[in-house]
């Protein structure tokens, strides 16, 4: 795929710890059944409005999108990693395509309901975050959200981001409005690296 590359495809990958209980980590093809599980488990919900739901149907579906991803990180160096608290799958974290002329990408996310409510959440994207900063070395992160995805929304204002502009470009997959609130970050407004008592 024409996925835009740097000049060596030697991305880091992203295996970090980002609470004393939680992990980001890289899919890797034997979590596939995991990853089904929990999708299917939160399908209705995440149908409203994420596209590739409705294609994911079984677990060969999911396969191929972890080597769809797997293939992304190597080529264009954006991450899709797991939220996991041990050998738990809670919810999922990324950065789409990378634009690397500007060194931008946006962010996605979406997490188990079960745990909704408990600041994972938001651990995960600032997790990410940090990682596209100062692993990735981007310039700019966004998040891009339906207006009334008021949880998306509270967690990028807590995180920092700003509101940027409103835009009917984009069709959602429910909204014949195709609407589309967009906040951004850039390395610089991020939160320094706390540094370590001596």
């Amino acid at each position: 795929m024409g996925y835009q590359m740097q000049p060596t495809n030697a991305y880091p990958i992203i295996n970090r710890l980002i609470s004393p209980e939680l992990r980001l980590a890289q899919f890797r093809p034997n979590q596939a059944q995991a990853l089904f599980d929990l999708v299917d488990a939160n399908r209705e919900r995440l149908r409203r409005r994420l596209t590739w739901v409705d294609r994911q149907r079984n677990l060969a579906h999911t396969k191929d999108f972890i080597m769809d991803i797997t293939r992304l990180q190597h080529d264009n160096g954006a991450p899709t990693a797991g939220i996991w608290a041990g050998p738990k799958l809670l919810g999922v974290v990324s950065l789409h395509e990378i634009i690397w002329p500007t060194k931008s990408a946006t962010l996605g996310f979406w997490v188990d309901a079960e745990i909704k409510r408990q600041g994972i959440a938001t651990k995960a994207v600032g997790g990410l975050r940090d990682f596209a900063f100062r692993e990735l070395g981007l310039n700019r992160v966004e998040i891009v959200s339906s207006p009334d995805n008021l949880a998306a929304a509270a967690i990028a204002t807590k995180l920092g981001f700003t509101p940027q502009q409103y835009s009917t470009t984009v069709v959602w997959p429910h909204d014949p409005k195709g609407a589309k609130l967009v906040f951004g970050q850039a390395v610089a407004d991020a939160p320094k690296p706390k540094s370590k008592s001596r």
